[in-house]
């Protein structure tokens, strides 16, 4: 038992996928699909789009990486209602449920897949101990090509299912557990949420390794008294990029003596709530504002403001395409002008020195 827990605590060996900078959608590399699909809260699938009618399509990983990273200020997600039969809507569920993925596309040691009511599940033959390493990711490549073997798989499901196996959720583990890094291999954004989202006074957020983190300078302190959305927002753009969050689980208990899970009014325990069991989303951030603030996309720059006690200066008269532009008087036109001029009198002085000779010699 002790073995198969401290696998637990080693499952994420750097996601096989880049998940940072796409605000939770997924590219063609792993989707095999040309749109970028992303899960809302809801569990609905959504599609990259600007214009809310039409999803963007893609050629591959790197135009679509490209694309979002300098559209995400436009973006206009078209929602998938769970009833649509719509191409892409029928692919982009078949992608994100009851679909096991290996190693080689999320980075975990074992098959992860996700339930329809959004729990992940490890693969197990047993519904008890997940299917590891060499060994595991071998299943993992059969359960998808053998309709047998698919058959005598017994999944295990973090949540109520994983705590009556293991007397925990999975969740609230101190380490990595293997729920929480799968949890943010399907949910993760990369955003932070403000007390207007979260009720608690310090920006927060889901990690990439499925903790919860709040948003610090030194990875130890979080930035409380943090009350109003406007204030958050400062502190994102400051600090937002700068990796040094202060983590719950290990990272907390070694300052702390905590993980702060286990108290139900610790801040890392009321994120976690609000984050694992969908009660606030990890994608659509208003801050305060009036539209969706994504904090990573620099704001356009500001107008020059207008003295309206300066005269505007007067319009330039309005060009005619048909008649010729006149001679550069900057030194163009005068320059031909001048060389005309020289050659001319070189050639009348010639013609006055032949003129001469030719009187001289009569």
């Amino acid at each position: 038992m002790f073995l198969v827990v401290l696998l637990g605590c080693i499952t994420f060996c750097s996601s096989a996928y880049n998940l940072k900078n796409l605000n939770g959608f997924k590219c063609p590399k792993v989707t095999r699909m040309n749109q970028a699909i992303r899960l809302n809260e809801k569990l609905e699938v959504e599609c990259f789009s600007i214009n809310g009618s039409q999803c963007a399509g893609f050629t591959g990983e790197r135009s679509c990486r490209t694309y979002i990273k300098y559209n995400i200020n436009k973006l206009r997600a078209i929602r998938c209602p769970k009833e649509s039969n719509e191409g892409w809507c029928i692919k982009a569920r078949k992608f994100y449920f009851n679909r096991w993925m290996c190693r080689d596309e999320t980075g975990l040691n074992t098959g992860i897949r996700l339930s329809s009511t959004g729990r992940v599940q490890c693969l197990s033959k047993s519904g008890k101990d997940c299917a590891w390493g060499a060994y595991g990711n071998k299943l993992c490549q059969m359960v998808k090509k053998c309709p047998k073997t698919r058959r005598k798989i017994i999944p295990l499901t973090c949540g109520n299912n994983h705590k009556k196996v293991w007397s925990h959720t999975g969740y609230h583990f101190a380490t990595g557990h293997w729920c929480k890094t799968g949890f943010a291999f399907y949910f993760y954004s990369g955003n932070w949420l403000c007390k207007r989202q979260t009720g608690i006074s310090t920006p927060v957020r889901l990690a990439i390794d499925g903790e919860i983190e709040c948003l610090s300078k030194n990875k130890r302190d979080c930035f409380w008294g943090t009350e109003s959305s406007s204030q958050c927002h400062n502190l994102i753009i400051k600090y937002g990029k700068n990796e040094n969050g202060l983590k719950c689980g290990k990272k907390h208990k070694k300052i702390y003596g905590g993980t702060g899970y286990r108290n139900t009014k610790h801040w890392c325990r009321k994120s976690l709530d609000l984050i694992y069991y969908f009660r606030i989303s990890l994608i659509y951030i208003f801050s305060g504002f009036r539209i969706p603030v994504n904090p990573y996309v620099p704001n356009p720059p500001r107008p020059i403001p207008v003295n309206p006690n300066v005269p505007n200066p007067p319009s330039p008269n309005p060009v005619n395409p048909n008649v010729p532009n006149p001679p550069d008087i900057n030194g163009g036109g005068i320059i031909k002008i001048n060389m005309y001029y020289i050659f001319l009198h070189i050639f009348i002085y010639n013609l006055d020195r032949e003129l001469l000779e030719l009187r001289t010699i009569i």
